[in-house]
């Protein structure tokens, strides 16, 4: 057996379903055998693969025991010469399985190897990256790491690399991480006291210090669905993240080194909050003053965020908590169907005629993930006039001879762009005079529904189907502007909203 693919699922299933297809289709000839552990999936991700994927060794919990040791799980099962760990969140392209394999036979000495990873839209994604030191936290509490000069600022992510060569690195990400048995044998499994963050870094660091290579290699290419989602307000994920950082510099520096980076990290979420606090008090940044509060949340509950010795977190404990779907219930039902006839609608026209007549639609999306999936709603927009607006000339070529309009990006790393954002915007509604607005998120699309009812048209809101933890915070900045504000996840959706229609990707 080559490789031995392990992939750790917690409800998303249509997500791994595709994740599993790709792999099966670009195998090619090498021998590989498939694991997926479910931890504890409410969504019937584990009820697909026995459906769908007869040949995949199935492994299933019955609470979410972490990133860590379910990996240990399929680890200790595997027959694979290498171990490939997968994100399920991931769609395997071309002859990457098999290139990473030879790259590792040829080169005895690595015991980890990355690859290319890209967003939807195929722009580089950075991975591998410089240990988190202490100067890093430091960077990262001031805002410094942000900076484009001196590069010495981005020294961590790497943001001057173009990962088009042959590297050796100190981190490479789990989201495709190829490992040689050999190594493992020698260092041991992951470190199940990590449940979430952390556990990839401290894996890496214990490779070198047996001497072994960890490396990056333009081997092939895979697509990261994750790291086209914007940042999410999650509080406990805020300390989940600080614990794996201070565990991983208390275990490789001691008490002294955790005790910094505890407070380096506490004083990143004092500074952001404050910072954020003042911003929202002129109105600057629509979603400053709830940034400003999870920060000071956060601050609030930090001491949560030393690690015990012995973790003792209840293994069922996730980053959210997870409702049923509530399409299940007759009056969640209705209340979807009140909003979908509520749409249809418009004011001063009857049901017919609005069906007879063609609508003007603006459809707004960012990059990445966001335009990818406002593609998918192409069809639904047949026989009427569409009118793009995005933040990428590139996009140009997807939409053919449609209307297309750029406007710039903003997010709140650059706040100050927000308002020439919307003034682009503005003129764009001048031109097209749409009747309808559909967005799939983030700053454009907020803008778009608020210009949107203010001009009298009607607006969707399709929140982007990374966003399965929790719905996002532009969604929820934009729902008093949104006539139908929809989840692609049946458990966010609530009687109030969002409502769950399906899932376009």
């Amino acid at each position: 057996m080559d490789l031995s693919i392990i992939i750790i699922s917690w409800n998303t299933r249509d997500i791994l379903r595709d994740c599993l297809r790709s792999v099966h289709d670009n195998l090619g000839d090498i021998g590989a055998e498939v694991l997926v552990v479910d931890n504890a999936s409410t969504d019937g991700s584990a009820e697909m693969v026995e459906r769908e994927f007869s040949g995949v060794h199935l492994i299933k919990n019955g609470t979410n025991r972490g990133f860590a040791a379910a990996n240990n799980q399929a680890i200790r099962r595997a027959r694979g010469r290498y171990f490939l760990l997968l994100n399920s969140d991931t769609v395997v392209l071309g002859d990457v399985l098999g290139r990473s394999v030879r790259y590792m036979t040829e080169h005895p000495q690595v015991a980890a190897l990355g690859c290319r990873v890209l967003n939807p839209d195929r722009s580089l994604q950075p991975t591998c990256f410089a240990f988190p030191t202490l100067t890093y936290f430091f960077l990262a509490a001031t805002g410094l790491h942000t900076l484009s000069w001196p590069k010495f600022f981005g020294h961590h992510r790497m943001r001057h690399w173009a990962r088009d060569d042959e590297r050796d690195v100190d981190v490479v990400t789990g989201c495709y991480l190829m490992i040689r048995r050999t190594a493992i044998d020698e260092v041991g499994a992951l470190d199940e006291s990590f449940f979430l963050y952390g556990e990839e870094t401290d894996w890496c660091v214990r490779f070198k210090q047996a001497g072994w290579e960890v490396r990056f290699a333009p081997v092939g290419e895979i697509i990261h669905l994750g790291g086209a989602s914007a940042g999410r307000l999650n509080e406990r994920r805020e300390l989940l993240l600080a614990e794996g950082l201070i565990r991983l510099h208390r275990k490789h520096g001691g008490v002294i080194a955790a005790a910094i980076a505890w407070t380096l990290l506490v004083s990143r979420h004092l500074i952001r909050a404050v910072a954020l606090g003042a911003v929202s008090c002129f109105g600057r940044w629509s979603d400053a003053a709830a940034r400003s509060k999870l920060h000071w949340a956060t601050a609030g509950r930090f001491a949560e965020a030393w690690p015990r010795r012995t973790r003792t977190r209840n293994p069922e404990e996730s980053t959210h908590t997870l409702a049923q779907s509530p399409i299940r219930s007759p009056a969640r039902a209705q209340s979807l169907g009140r909003r979908r006839r509520a749409f249809r609608m418009p004011r001063g026209r009857g049901e017919s005629e609005m069906r007879s007549c063609q609508q003007r639609i603006l459809a707004v999306a960012s990059g990445g993930g966001h335009w990818v999936q406002l593609l998918r709603l192409r069809a639904a927009f047949s026989g009427h006039h569409v009118a793009y607006v995005t933040v990428n000339k590139a996009y140009r070529s997807d939409v053919g001879a449609e209307d297309f309009y750029v406007i710039n990006d903003a997010t709140r790393r650059n706040w100050f762009a927000l308002p020439v954002m919307g003034v682009r915007l503005a003129l764009i509604f001048v031109r097209v005079r749409p009747t309808v607005v559909v967005t799939t998120g983030a700053a454009p699309g907020y803008f778009g529904v608020r210009l949107g009812k203010l001009l009298g048209a009607r607006t969707v809101w399709l929140d982007s189907i990374a966003n399965a933890e929790e719905v996002s915070l532009s969604g929820r900045q934009a729902r008093p502007y949104a006539d139908l504000w929809l989840t692609q996840w049946s458990h966010l959706a609530r009687a109030e909203g969002p409502l769950f229609a399906g899932a376009v990707v």
